[in-house]
């Protein structure tokens, strides 16, 4: 009996892009703004991605807007939606009995691990007086940096929006004043992401919405001066809470 070997036809695979041709090019670049070769077009690929995002995160937005009321009975003050929008719950009967349990083991967790001061300490390992010196003083520089950021009044801040919301933020950034590290408490509702690009935890790309003052950014960026004095008042949703202000805030996007 004989047989015969002949060799595998392999049929090359075929990608199909649904896209239509005339929006791929535009799509490519649109979304990739890091690739922007000048400011300009840096600026108008960022806001640009930054307004679709916010259209994609509107979901989220309500979700976390239903736990805010879970813990303090009002809706969640957001950039993405109005307050009017989120808040669509019937009116109770007033004087009726109530038992907040989401606020009350919330506060009382918080309040739990507040009370611990965790730091970062430097030791040496058999070493002599010079390094244990060392040691000593980065100690002590630590502690005094801990004291001017305030962080053991920001971290209870954090666990507190990751009890109510499902995640907190601490932002570690430099000052663009005095050029020292700074430290600040940021929400949910400020963060945007793409959720492909975040579905393992480690997106590619993030963006921070914030409501920033006219004059601390003049005094931030003093050469931008006819870009910030020129930018529209922003505020936080379209509520007359919100607009009704005596506040030179805009909104900034960082990515």
């Amino acid at each position: 009996m004989s047989y015969k070997i002949e060799p595998i036809q392999v049929i090359p695979e075929r990608v199909i892009d649904p896209r239509p041709k005339s929006s791929k090019k535009q799509t490519d670049s649109q979304y990739a703004w890091w690739e922007a070769q000048d400011d300009n077009t840096l600026l108008a690929q960022v806001l640009s991605t930054c307004g679709y995002l916010k259209r994609t995160n509107q979901t989220r937005i309500r979700q976390g807007s239903i736990f805010s009321r879970l813990y303090s009975g009002k809706p969640l003050s957001n950039f993405l939606a109005s307050n009017s929008t989120l808040d669509s719950s019937n009116q109770l009967p007033i004087g009726r009995p109530t038992a907040n349990v989401c606020y009350s083991c919330t506060d009382t967790l918080v309040s739990m691990l507040s009370q611990d001061r965790p730091a970062p300490t430097f030791l040496t390992d058999k070493g002599h007086y010079k390094e244990r010196k060392l040691a000593k003083e980065a100690n002590q520089f630590i502690q005094g940096e801990f004291y001017r950021l305030k962080a053991y009044d920001l971290v209870p801040r954090q666990t507190r929006d990751a009890c109510i919301l499902g995640s907190g933020f601490l932002k570690v950034y430099p000052d663009f004043i005095s050029g020292k590290v700074c430290a600040e408490r940021i929400l949910e509702t400020e963060l945007l992401t793409d959720f492909n690009d975040g579905y393992y935890n480690n997106p590619r790309q993030l963006m921070h919405q914030k409501l920033c003052d006219r004059s601390m950014m003049l005094a931030a960026f003093p050469k931008k001066e006819a870009i910030i004095m020129g930018a529209v008042n922003g505020n936080v949703d379209t509520t007359p809470r919100s607009t009704e202000t005596i506040s030179d805030r805009f909104i900034t996007v960082e990515a």
